[in-house]
């Protein structure tokens, strides 16, 4: 089995905003190491390393919220939201300590962390994107694979009539990319119903490095639009945390029943993705990642995407990052999307 891809750098989800309630500290493994998530009593979301430079106790065994500190299960240390120490748990003066820190952004209901090799803080920021959408449905599943073949899957265009059985898929516009933002606007026909017909959703996609990517979907002829957020995770060298929301909003025809029926579609509607992405799983956990693929006419744009990922990878120089080969495949768990 060949290596698998280095680490990109970018922002990456550690959990969904509701997972994490005030006072709360959470384990979260993540690029083969913890990392301690907690909420201060104010609400602000952290990121912390998780050893405590006093005697190296790991926060995320009995460590606690103490306001807008957390506290070291061990000796009291508490440590403010910046990682310095700001008091021991015996009235003396602390030490001149601090806890590592990580960049943390909470936006669009999804607590991001960013990850650089070289510890270059945040070139860029997640968009915030409005607040016009039934709340979502919210699901993670673990899965063998990387962060880029999960957004390279979205350039796949000849997949998307093969494996999941759309009569028709084809780019409405030439994919577009600007530094760490890639933007592709494509649209599919598939018949739900026997009465429907084909229904066809034009979907505009986002994308912000190889951690996060909004999909803003419209289907005309039901007049119905959603969002769905896809947010892949490396955990290890090998896997991943494959975070997904769905939220659909039904026709203002429908006035005040409107709010409603756009909750009752979001959760039958996420079923749905569900299944269609379980359709990728077996493929996506089994699979290779072939350097230089023979590619076919309507494959898609998938070469051009991997240029542009190239950029979230160390250099040529530090290509010793390099992950190691990826394990002898094991049969997976049942899992529900």
């Amino acid at each position: 089995m060949q290596p698998r891809r280095p680490y990109p750098h970018g922002w990456f989800a550690l959990a969904f905003s509701r997972e994490v309630r005030r006072g709360q500290v959470r384990r979260v493994r993540f690029m083969d190491d913890d990392v301690v998530l907690y909420r201060t009593q104010s609400g602000a979301a952290r990121a912390v390393d998780p050893y405590c430079p006093h005697l190296g106790a790991h926060l995320g065994y009995g460590g606690r919220v103490d306001g807008e500190t957390i506290v070291c299960p061990f000796h009291g240390f508490a440590y403010d939201t910046g990682g310095r120490c700001v008091r021991t748990g015996y009235d003396t003066p602390p030490p001149q300590a601090r806890l590592t820190v990580r960049h943390v952004s909470e936006v669009n209901g999804v607590i991001l962390v960013w990850h650089h090799p070289d510890d270059l803080p945040p070139q860029w920021q997640i968009p915030r994107l409005p607040d016009d959408l039934p709340a979502p449905v919210e699901r993670t599943v673990p899965l063998t694979d990387h962060p880029q073949e999960i957004v390279e899957n979205l350039m796949d265009i000849g997949h998307l009539t093969y494996l999941h059985g759309f009569s028709h898929a084809s780019e409405v516009s030439p994919v577009e990319f600007d530094g760490h933002r890639m933007r592709y606007h494509l649209a599919v026909e598939k018949t739900y119903l026997p009465l429907t017909g084909p229904v066809r959703f034009d979907i505009r996609a986002d994308v912000h490095g190889l951690g996060y990517f909004s999909l803003e979907f419209d289907a005309p002829r039901l007049g119905i639009r959603g969002r769905s957020l896809q947010l892949p995770t490396a955990v290890d060298p090998t896997h991943i945390h494959y975070r997904w929301t769905m939220s659909l909003l039904a026709p203002r025809s429908l006035g005040r029943l409107r709010a409603p029926l756009s909750r009752l579609l979001t959760g039958l509607a996420a079923p749905v993705l569900g299944r269609e992405a379980a359709a990728d799983f077996a493929v996506w956990e089994n699979k290779i990642y072939i350097e230089h693929p023979r590619l076919a006419k309507g494959d898609g744009p998938i070469g051009a995407y991997r240029r542009w990922a190239a950029q979230f990878y160390p250099s040529a120089d530090t290509t010793s990052r390099a992950l190691p080969p990826a394990p002898a495949r094991q049969e997976p768990d049942e899992r529900q999307a």
